[in-house]
């Protein structure tokens, strides 16, 4: 059974309640709401809460919060008055405005939103009557369509109910729903008593009876997948480290395709699971998570073996394709089940797996009685912490002036590195040793990390949980005697490989950098640097039991 260590776990909650977003944004580049408003609109409370809404590219999050921000507005019988504060009937709301007509306005007002919100017509058309609006129009647009109890029903999806009696198959009106729950689906209506109003419905049976009002079909938009970057998506929600790799578990609603970009941009990929130890590994940090599934992906591109709950591998490769001649998608829920789809739903969070062995550093140094590994790869604060104690390793604790000068000539492609705090006391050190930043406290680790500075300035400085930046890299440190150091001469060539390091008794694989030199053909390596022949080619696996050099034999 493999051993797993829970490194950190930070659950996101999200309220269904409607003061709450229904899911996290990542966007940094959010900006608030554009609308050309009429004079009284513009005078109106409503009018402030819509411009204090920030978009966050998001759809599903946007339109949500736009109805939110309209609760309370009621209807007036005059068209200059669209304020939202009149008590009159008449249909006549600035939504009626910007649709160009004033009448019934269940339609009008989500439809109000969706243009707001930036969701384009061909997502999401000004919606006709509610009929004929889950009839014809969404699904000629490319909507999900479906009966109200056949699916589960999410953020984001349109309700089309019977208000006139509440009764089952009738649509006379639609609305918004902004959030569920185990007990209740949570809306914003238009045009319910001539106002916006929040609303709840039982998940069990749709029906609330205080406003005689049942849910009897659904239509899911086909929302577009957010974009996302690393740097944009913070810490995980929860990370756990094998002897073989990193699971980082994020609570991100994010497409398929965008999980799978984001994972490559830390060096890794959506989790993959090749063994029965692998699986039960796995089940450990899906109780860490808020969401009930979890994109992963292939073994490879288009097969691979996949393991479900019963615990049976077997070859998978008959994927079903989805319309658009893709594979389907495969998410694992929090009891470690699979189930293959071709949907991207909402609240569903994806694990980026990286391997261990595959990260490999940009540099090493032994001096002082430790050694180091720099890394360039990309990866958050928590996995490369998580990275270095799996290495049998910390991130590098700087405590004197000359180990920061020389692990300062060691950094390579990256604009900075993560390093541990210093000493016991927590803090960063840098007022004492005259060239680092001013001090500043570390505050525990938990709310900013230490970086060095790859400016040629020896500095340090802090970064923000939520300001991970993409040339982000990390530094290793180990004791001397935990690790054995293997270094590459190239016998009088050039190109020489960097150092290895592992542990003692361990093995690790032979660069397979080719080394140079005029005249000469490259054999392999060898510990003897006169030998004729090569004991090592380039991917071997090499022994480690003391520091070695391995020597470039020349034909």
């Amino acid at each position: 059974m493999i051993k797993s260590r829970i490194k950190s776990v930070t659950a996101v909650f999200i309220a269904i309640v409607l003061t709450a977003v229904p899911m996290l944004s990542i966007n940094a580049d959010a900006r608030n709401v554009e609308y050309s408003a009429s004079s009284s609109y513009m005078s109106s409370e409503f009018y402030k809460a819509l411009c204090k809404v920030e978009l966050t590219g998001d759809q599903v999050t946007d339109i949500c919060n736009i109805a939110k921000s309209q609760v309370g507005y009621h209807e007036s019988s005059s068209r200059s008055d669209l304020s939202g504060y009149s008590s009159g009937g008449g249909n006549c709301t600035e939504y009626g405005r910007w649709y160009g007509m004033q009448s019934y306005w269940c339609n009008v007002f989500v439809s109000w939103c969706a243009y707001v919100a930036g969701v384009p017509a061909s997502v999401f058309p000004k919606l006709t009557s509610a009929s004929s609006s889950y009839s014809s129009l969404l699904p000629s647009v490319g909507a999900d369509c479906f009966r109200f109890g056949s699916k589960a029903v999410e953020a984001g999806d349109l309700i089309f109910s019977c208000t006139c009696s509440g009764g089952y198959g009738c649509v006379d009106h639609v609305g918004l729903i902004v959030g569920v729950d185990d007990d209740y689906i949570y809306t914003v209506e238009g045009n319910m008593s001539d106002e916006v109003k929040a609303l709840q419905y039982p998940v069990s049976s749709g029906y609330a009876s205080s406003n005689r009002a049942r849910i009897n079909y659904v239509a899911r938009p086909n929302y577009q997948d957010r974009s996302a970057d690393i740097k944009d998506i913070g810490r995980a929600d929860a990370i756990m480290s094998t002897e073989d790799s990193i699971y980082a578990l994020y609570d991100i609603s994010l497409g398929f395709n965008e999980a799978q970009k984001v994972c490559a941009l830390m060096g890794g990929h959506l989790l993959t699971i090749t063994s029965e130890d692998e699986q039960e590994a796995v089940k450990e940090i899906l109780q860490n998570g808020s969401f009930e599934r979890y994109y992963i992906g292939l073994t490879d591109e288009e097969n691979g073996e996949y393991s479900w709950d019963n615990g049976e591998f077997y070859d998978y490769t008959n994927l079903q394709s989805s319309p658009n001649g893709k594979f389907s998608n495969v998410v694992i829920g929090t009891e470690g089940e699979w189930e293959e789809t071709v949907e991207n739903k909402r609240k569903t969070g994806f694990i980026c797996e990286i391997d261990i062995e595959k990260v490999m550093p940009s540099n090493t140094a032994s001096f002082g009685g430790n050694r180091y590994e720099i890394y360039d790869s990309s990866l958050t604060y928590e996995q490369a912490s998580s990275f270095a104690k799996a290495k049998g390793g910390k991130l590098a604790q700087i405590n004197d002036e000359a180990e920061n000068q020389l692990l300062s000539i060691l950094l390579k492609g990256c604009d900075q590195y993560y390093i541990g705090e210093s000493g016991t006391k927590r803090e960063l050190l840098g007022a004492d040793f005259g060239n680092y930043a001013k001090k500043v406290k570390f505050n525990g680790g938990k709310e900013n990390y230490a970086v060095m500075l790859n400016d040629g300035s020896a500095r340090w400085s802090v970064c923000g949980i939520f300001e991970t930046h993409s040339a982000n890299g990390f530094i290793v440190e180990y004791s001397e005697d935990s690790k054995c150091t293997v270094t590459y001469d190239v016998n009088g060539g050039k190109n020489t490989p960097i150092e290895q390091m592992s542990e003692n008794g361990s093995e690790i694989l032979v660069s397979e950098t080719i080394p140079e030199l005029k005249g000469r053909v490259f054999l392999g390596w060898s510990e003897n640097k006169d030998a004729q022949k090569a004991d090592y080619l380039g991917g071997e696996k090499f022994s480690v039991t003391e520091d070695t050099t391995l020597y470039a034999i020349w034909q």
